[in-house]
């Protein structure tokens, strides 16, 4: 893997696809070559390098999930990565700008939703967030003992907008100072308004612009950057953006739609993609004040990250005793010294979302934690199963159904619900308790599927089947004549904010409604 890699990089620096001028490589242009007259520079600081890796808008996803995308993400995979940010010499910081913890506000109370809170709190601190800053669904996540849990978890946790609701005092620090490798960096926390029944109460929320200001204020004068570490929604983002003098970013969660990164009138509102699918690395390279909003300049990101680039190409190099270093040196040195006069004065940042994809899978140290908690769910689904009585209605599955409902079953075949696990074996995932209760029928429910290693289960329970929609039917039609109607609120239990961002029950209910008995 390692000598093919180094054989592509060493084709791509000696030039080894061809010099015809007229061969369409299929590549984008190159930016247009960047002049430093041409951006506005203020008072000159000595350059320091650094990079903060982003994340936010997990919500409540421990590993991969291909809902409704590719399988991107999860704790194994981030922890992987960051190992190998880390190996780059220069500072690394790593940031979660919140929506953590709950997977969508429609399924927040099921059995496991405070284990898997405070499991997901543990597993940050284990990947090493430096600073977390808690959204409004995390407190629907933790429940009453939010603040202690919070407090608790080993995580430095920021909000300058959350309030005690009866003394005003504040329930976290609204900032933090976060040193390494010789460069200081503040970091303000700006969480958004509980909007919850449940947590609407639990916080005085300020706004988040006045809020931004004390706690810039506040900040000790020898930092290298400040920036605000947000889940607030797109208006308050923009507010803080533009209005709070000496912030240099705002690195938020994507509120709504994902945006892509915008220069406004002040700083520059830069958001990650949620579900912890990618990790947004913001690479700096600073020549100005810590409050010097950060430069969204094309040509000189691509300088910027050319740079970075081919540093680590000569790792690669060396490690291999290529015969290109020389060439790929002077042009290193040459790109060290444009990006160095492009950041006098200035405050220069390349961006690149990168997947958290099969390349970083593999055990981690977090793995063993989360085995244990999948064991949990396993052990779990299983008692569940066999907690039936002779008052209960267990489950029939849609063998049983099609002796009586021939129509319905034969129309329920060409849907997608039936091949539900069917996305599951493609991955090998098909005994995942973190997949298999939207994936099967009945799982860890009394009476339903118990055992995913069990083949014969595994292929009598699988797919979304009849009473997945309706409950179970075993005491159908003997004591319960007309089964349950479909509501919306038993499909969200799949089909939630996470899982499902386009769901709309009328329309999706028509994709997949039985034709009717009568």
């Amino acid at each position: 893997m390692l000598r093919s890699l180094i054989s592509c990089l060493l084709l791509s620096l000696s030039g080894c696809g061809g010099d015809d001028p007229k061969r369409d490589s299929g590549l984008p242009p190159l930016p247009p070559k960047v002049s430093e007259e041409a951006l506005p520079a203020g008072e000159v600081r000595p350059v320091r390098e650094l990079a903060i890796a982003l994340v936010g808008e997990v919500r409540g996803e421990l590993e991969p999930c291909g809902c409704p995308t590719v399988p991107y993400g999860g704790f194994e995979r981030r922890q992987n990565y960051l190992e190998q940010l880390r190996a780059v010499p220069r500072p690394l910081f790593h940031l979660d700008a919140g929506e953590a913890l709950v997977r969508g506000l429609s399924t927040w109370n099921r059995e496991d939703a405070g284990e898997r809170a405070s499991l997901i709190l543990g597993l940050m601190a284990a990947v090493g967030v430096d600073a977390y800053a808690p959204g409004p669904s995390d407190l629907v996540a933790l429940g009453e003992d939010w603040r202690a849990l919070l407090g608790g978890s080993g995580l430095r946790v920021i909000s300058a907008t959350w309030r005690d609701p009866v003394s005003g005092a504040a329930v976290f620090p609204a900032s933090a100072v976060i040193e390494r490798g010789g460069v200081k960096l503040g970091v303000i926390g700006l969480s958004g308004r509980p909007e919850d029944a449940d947590s609407r109460g639990a916080v005085q929320w300020v706004d988040p612009l006045r809020a931004s200001r004390e706690a810039i204020a506040a900040l000790p004068a020898d930092l290298d950057l400040v920036v605000g570490l947000s889940n607030l929604p797109d208006r308050e983002a923009l507010r803080v953006a533009e209005g709070a003098e000496g912030l240099a970013a705002l690195l938020s969660v994507r509120s709504g739609r994902y945006d892509p990164p915008k220069q406004t009138a002040g700083a520059p509102v830069i958001e990650t993609p949620d579900r912890g699918r990618y990790i947004t690395e913001i690479n700096l390279y600073l020549g100005a004040p810590a409050g010097r909003p950060l430069l969204l300049d094309e040509g000189a990101s691509a300088s910027l990250l050319e740079l970075l680039r081919l540093r680590r190409r000569i790792q690669l190099l060396e490690s291999a005793g290529s015969a290109v270093l020389e060439e790929s040196r002077r042009r290193l040195g040459a790109l060290e010294a444009e990006v160095a006069t492009l950041a006098r004065g200035r405050n220069l940042v390349a961006l690149e979302d990168t997947p958290l994809g099969r390349e970083m899978a593999g055990e981690a140290p977090v793995s063993e934690r989360l085995a244990a908690f999948k064991g949990v769910q396993l052990d779990r689904a299983a008692a569940g199963a066999a907690a039936i009585t002779p008052e209960t209605p267990g489950y029939v599955t849609a063998a049983a159904c099609s002796s009586c409902h021939t129509r319905q079953v034969a129309h329920w075949a060409y849907t997608s619900h039936v091949d539900a696990m069917q996305a599951l074996l493609d991955r090998g995932a098909e005994e995942d308790p973190e997949c298999l209760p939207c994936h099967s029928t009945g799982f860890g429910e009394p009476g339903g599927f118990a055992d995913p290693s069990d083949r014969t289960q595994r292929a009598r329970f699988k797919g979304v089947q009849c009473e997945s929609c309706h409950g179970p039917l075993s005491k159908h039609p003997a004591t319960v004549r007309t089964p349950p109607p479909v509501t919306e609120a038993r499909c969200l239990g799949c089909h939630d904010e996470a899982n499902s961002p386009e769901f709309d029950y009328s329309s999706y209910l028509r994709k997949v409604q039985c034709p009717s008995s009568g």
